[in-house]
């Protein structure tokens, strides 16, 4: 793992305001970014090496996880996700394997990750969220939310991060896991 000083912003089960707060920290502001948007239509991704699951052998099983691709000046690719066991920075292929096995293909379709892969200037200009996602049917917070404020966008006031999970939402599109394994496999 690569520490970032200072510190990344982080809240539990907050991935995707943890990610546009990162978007903002010194250590990546210059880097080439892509912010990527994980769910499918089932809203079941099994995803190994998370924090979130007590047994570091036991996937979790998130609606929707986002984490950041960066591209440092070296050309590689690397995953930035504050919510994996390995640590914040890792490898893409790393990050991969350790979250879907060897061969991420054999994770069995209904749980199979899609991506929706958003420029990191769109996904700060345009992310909002009134949180509301996180609050059981009496009202209660499924969890703890951040001590920052909700993230708003003044001229598009409630929340975003619903519409981008839809399924039926074209733009931009969800790419399968099998042809973002084409697409970055050395």
């Amino acid at each position: 793992m690569h520490a970032l000083a200072p510190p990344p912003d982080y809240c539990a089960q907050w991935c995707e305001e943890n990610i546009w707060r990162l978007l903002d920290h010194p250590a990546c502001r210059e880097l080439a970014r892509e912010v990527w948007l994980i769910s499918n239509p089932s809203r079941q991704v099994v995803m190994w090496g998370q924090r979130a699951s007590e047994d570091p052998e036991t996937p979790v099983l998130w609606d929707y996880h986002v984490v950041l691709r960066v591209e440092p000046d070296d050309g590689s690719h690397e995953i930035w996700d504050l919510d994996h066991r390995a640590g914040l920075r890792s490898p893409l292929a790393d990050w991969l394997s350790r979250s879907w096995g060897p061969d991420p293909l054999r994770v069995p379709p209904p749980y199979r990750p899609w991506f929706r892969r958003f420029r990191a200037t769109d996904y700060r200009a345009n992310f909002a969220s009134d949180r509301s996602h996180m609050r059981d049917a009496q009202g209660e917070w499924m969890a703890s939310p951040p001590a920052w404020p909700a993230i708003g966008v003044p001229e598009k006031p409630g929340d975003t991060l619903a519409r981008w999970l839809a399924f039926d939402e074209a733009q931009p599109p969800w790419t399968p896991l099998h042809a973002l394994l084409a697409e970055f496999s050395p």
